[in-house]
């Protein structure tokens, strides 16, 4: 007969220090609003004062985007083909879009998550005016999360029965740290 069983599921008078803050709270428990923003002001201030750290986030952002993307279209017609994708370079190089997509990636991976939205910017001498904005993390939040008064309206993020997100509650702020709550909807 064989006997297995795992090491981290041992407590010893060596590891009972280790784990005595481990819990059996779900992920929601856990990571309160207060919890996650402990967390990433400590994150922010970590990657803004170690180099090492810095270094990590700046490594994950080149890696994931380098010069940005490039569209590549595959239609029978090499001429339109071309033509989308010149465009959508010309595009992408107007809004600085490899630049956003790293510093949203840098966010995504000190904060913990990053938000934006696509928007109509009519400066752009361009066919297309769309450019994209980012919305700071602190933004995206409810009211009454506190009292967590609806089950589907989770940290600013209306979920729909299947817990899919169906919109976000964005708050503008006159002064930083959840100064107003004059709420916008996208």
């Amino acid at each position: 007969m064989i006997r297995a069983r795992y090491d981290a599921a041992q407590t010893t008078r060596e590891n009972v220090r280790h784990w005595a803050m481990a819990d059996s709270y779900s992920a929601d428990q856990s990571a309160s609003l207060e919890v996650r923003r402990k967390l990433r002001e400590r994150a922010r201030y970590e990657v803004a004062n170690n180099s090492y750290a810095k270094g990590i986030v700046l490594t994950i952002a080149n890696d994931c985007f380098g010069t940005g993307p490039k569209l590549q279209v595959l239609t029978e017609d090499v001429q339109i083909n071309r033509q989308i994708e010149n465009a959508f370079s010309d595009w992408s190089q107007a809004v600085n879009l490899a630049e956003k997509l790293r510093t949203m990636r840098m966010a995504k991976t000190t904060d913990s998550e990053v938000f934006a939205v696509l928007v109509a910017n009519p400066k752009f001498d361009s066919l297309v005016q769309m450019d994209v904005q980012f919305i700071e993390t602190e933004r995206i939040a409810s009211p009454q999360d506190q009292y967590n008064l609806n089950a589907n309206d989770v940290d600013g993020i209306r979920l729909n029965r299947l817990g899919i997100p169906e919109s976000y509650t964005v708050f503008c702020l006159k002064r930083h740290k959840l100064g107003s709550w004059n709420e916008s909807y996208f």
